[in-house]
């Protein structure tokens, strides 16, 4: 599944979804590495 996520300030990053946080962030997978941050609505 496909997440867009907040990693800092007004950068955001999309990709695959690697885990779910319990202070509601979500860990995604870029292809090249692992981003963490705030999911954006759609």
């Amino acid at each position: 599944m496909l997440k867009t996520i907040r990693i800092a300030g007004r950068i955001l990053a999309q990709g695959l979804l690697v885990q779910r946080l319990d202070d509601g962030r979500v860990t995604i997978s870029t292809g090249t590495q692992h981003l963490t941050g705030y999911p954006v609505a759609a």
